[in-house]
């Protein structure tokens, strides 16, 4: 998983995310994306909410599939519920 500023916010980001374990040289499968969402978005469970979501972290996510960007090949994600792994 990656993370950035979405635009010139200071409380809403991008998250890049692929599929499997987080490994800094290399992506497993298709691509998906968070966009302009906040730590809230993320549907924690309130008794495992960690304090923040940083680069690398390992997630469980459910989530409801948007558009398709054949441009960027990312599918756009918003989620659900989302776990720590």
């Amino acid at each position: 998983m990656a993370v950035s500023q979405h635009g010139s916010t200071k409380t809403r980001f991008d998250y890049l995310l692929s599929a499997g374990n987080y490994d800094p040289d290399s992506a497993v499968g298709p691509n998906f994306q968070f966009s302009d969402i906040n730590y809230y978005d993320f549907h924690f469970p309130a008794d495992h909410s960690p304090d923040s979501v940083p680069v690398g972290t390992n997630l469980r996510i459910i989530a409801e599939v948007g558009k398709y960007d054949s441009k960027t090949n990312l599918f756009q994600l918003r989620p659900v519920k989302t776990n720590m792994r």
